[in-house]
């Protein structure tokens, strides 16, 4: 998302990357951290990161 204006934009925005994942695996992985009770931060950072091998290519 980080190489084309579009997806620039929608970071700004402030949309989360799925990678690779699935929009299954994403909206799963949503609602499991969710029921945790964590703070907005907490759930973006969780949400860009390799949970159960949901996302084969890590952020740099």
């Amino acid at each position: 998302m980080e190489r084309y204006e579009t997806g620039i934009k929608l970071l700004q925005a402030g949309v989360i990357s799925g990678y690779d994942s699935t929009p299954e695996a994403a909206v799963t992985k949503l609602m499991f951290l969710l029921g945790h009770e964590l703070t907005h931060m907490e759930i973006r950072i969780k949400m860009n990161s390799c949970l159960a091998g949901e996302i084969t290519k890590e952020r740099k």
